[in-house]
């Protein structure tokens, strides 16, 4: 069964039908003369032809960090309400942290020429740059700011001073911060912010530690315990991510510490680990869910060339007191 079939079955023209399966306008009568035969038969338009005539494969590709996260997910969720209405459908690339992958899921949704990317990086390091300046496709950062490339990123900087406010204002003398890797170039704001709000407050160097860890919960648990041997005396830890946090509260709790009589502890992302862990997260809320929206928006206006400059939006956060400080 072909296209001409289709035709001589519903008694219209080649062209009617081919207007018929692109969404052109075609007369109610023929509509239904045409759906009648093609329910019948079964057809299945070619996915290659329609591509060679419109030029889109009506893929977006999206490389995540961790499809297990809940903020992958609540990105995925908000990407997903706009795009998948727009009748475009969704190739996920899991890079499991690994700055590699990402690399290579990049390749695969360029080499197959999907419409569009959306790209959530766990860093930036200068390969994925030298790529992304290559890069013909559409293709929205989430998370990371990037220079002359379209971006939706969250205000990390003013995220981490105002939990480190929280902080200072409990009265604590000596402070950590468990941080991801520098290759993310978000992590250098929010030690900026941390640190910034100390030295405002007049806490010396020799009272600060840093620490930078992985992205998961052993991660966090095993930085934790390593600085509590080094450093005993520490009554104050602001963590870059809630699931680092939640590694790190198993870990005074384990060592017989008390939350937040002994040690308070601030987090960012208000993710739903933060709520079910206890004590509850102090932790500074990110909206994840409309980040994915935001991107997947820009996204739409690059693929339908009403937009192609570069374009940044930076999101807000709001500060959610719980029981860790």
């Amino acid at each position: 069964m072909n296209i001409n079939e289709i035709a001589r079955l519903a008694g219209v023209s080649r062209a009617t039908v081919s207007r018929y399966i692109n969404d052109g306008y075609v007369s109610q009568e023929k509509r239904q003369a045409i759906k009648k035969v093609i329910d019948a038969t079964g057809y299945i338009p070619s996915a290659q032809a329609q591509m060679l005539r419109t030029n889109k494969t009506m893929q977006v590709g999206i490389v995540l960090p961790e499809i297990r996260s809940d903020f992958a997910c609540e990105m995925g969720d908000g990407i997903t309400s706009v795009l998948a209405e727009k009748g475009y459908y969704l190739l996920l690339g899991n890079s499991k942290n690994s700055t590699s992958r990402e690399l290579e899921y990049l390749n695969i949704f360029r080499n197959n020429r999907v419409d569009g990317i959306i790209f959530i990086p766990t860093g930036f390091p200068a390969e994925q740059q030298k790529f992304l300046d290559k890069l013909t496709t559409p293709c929205v950062i989430i998370g990371q700011q990037v220079k002359g490339h379209s971006c939706v990123c969250f205000d990390d900087y003013e995220a981490a001073r105002n939990m480190t406010e929280l902080l200072v204002k409990r009265g604590r003398t000596q402070y950590a911060m468990l941080a991801v890797p520098r290759k993310n170039r978000e992590a250098l704001r929010e030690q900026d912010g941390f640190l910034a709000v100390l030295s405002e407050n007049g806490i010396p160097d020799e009272n600060i530690i840093i620490t930078e860890t992985g992205y998961g919960i052993q991660d966090g648990y095993h930085a934790m315990c390593h600085l509590l041997s080094r450093k005993p005396d520490i009554d104050a830890v602001f963590v870059a991510a809630d699931e680092i946090a939640v590694g790190a509260v198993n870990a005074i709790r384990d060592l017989g510490r008390r939350i937040p009589e002994d040690i308070s502890i601030a987090s960012l992302g208000d993710t739903k680990l933060a709520e079910v862990i206890s004590p509850k997260l102090t932790t500074a809320r990110y909206f994840y869910r409309d980040s994915g929206v935001e991107a997947a928006e820009m996204l739409l206006d690059m693929m339908e060339a009403k937009n192609l400059t570069a374009r940044q939006r930076k999101m807000g956060f709001e500060v959610i007191c719980r029981e860790t400080v």
